[in-house]
């Protein structure tokens, strides 16, 4: 299957991975640390058919249990990934992070379910445990402390963006590993583009509530008397540097999901009916 992206700029930004038929994307600010595997899924290299061809990582109501989980080895063994240590959550759109610890009990990734509820975000320093995050659309957000070994892997939509996930996921390795935000880096994936990104205004006037007056203009422009596009790459970007990330150890993607239906997943182009993408990340 061709795999040609529609990169947002004239810069690509992210390496272009294929294992076999398998093609993911890794970023190239995480190079350097050979301890570390990170990367984000494309919907190639799997078995699944239809909606959700080929690579899709959701137990929904448009795929078969079987070859979700044939995706799951597929793409487990391409990446070097640890198919009996996934850590997954049950993502609600919230601003909650926990911490997963060395005792953590895996649970098998050819289940329905997930080892964490209402959570969407986790921080770890956990050697072997690989980080997943969902999504078809909205941010996932990679964190990477050098310094300590730490990592983080947060789902950062909207509402995500706006109560502030990765400032908290930031906030909590600090508490738990000594952290220093300056010394961390971070990538945000693959998601919808300001452009694509249309909303109402009942979103703007919530999206407000988390940001400073002179951050508006950043984050959202109106088009008409109904709609506005919403800068989601924009928005988390203020929300790192607030928490003390240096700009230049944010990569953003330059990647729509929206923009490439062929490649990537997206809720906007497709609605339910459609498979999901992740992002993982693990210490070595």
């Amino acid at each position: 299957m061709k795999y040609d992206f529609k990169w947002y700029s004239d810069d690509k930004r992210l390496n272009v991975i294929k294992k076999g038929e398998v093609v993911y994307l890794t970023s190239p600010i995480f190079d350097d640390f050979t301890w570390l595997n990170n990367g984000v899924s494309t919907r190639l290299g799997g078995v699944s058919t239809g909606v959700c061809s080929t690579m899709n990582f959701a137990y929904n109501d448009y795929d078969d249990t079987n070859n979700v989980y044939e995706n799951y080895k597929i793409f487990c063994e391409a990446c070097g990934i640890d198919i009996d240590k996934i850590v997954t959550t049950k993502q609600v759109h919230s601003n909650t992070v926990v911490k997963l610890s060395k005792d953590h009990k895996y649970r098998s990734i050819s289940e329905k379910g997930c080892d964490f509820q209402g959570v969407d975000g986790v921080v770890t320093n956990v050697k072997g445990a690989t980080l997943f995050a969902f999504s078809a659309d909205c941010s996932l957000i990679q964190i990477v402390d050098p310094v300590n070994k730490a990592i983080g892997l947060c789902h950062s939509g909207w509402r995500g963006t706006v109560g502030r996930i990765s400032q908290n996921a930031i906030t909590l390795m600090s508490e738990s590993y000594g952290t220093n935000p300056k010394d961390l880096y971070v990538t945000i994936c693959p998601s919808i583009c300001p452009e694509c990104f249309e909303v109402e205004e009942d979103m703007i006037i919530e999206a407000r509530k988390g940001f400073k007056e002179s951050d508006y203009s950043r984050i959202y422009t109106k088009k008409n008397d109904i709609k506005y596009s919403f800068n989601l790459w924009e928005a988390n970007k203020i929300v790192l540097l607030e928490a003390g990330v240096k700009e230049e150890n944010i990569m953003l993607p330059n990647l729509c999901t929206k923009c490439n239906p062929n490649t990537l997943f997206s809720h906007r182009n497709s609605g339910l009916k459609r498979g999901t993408l992740i992002a993982f990340l693990s210490i070595k």
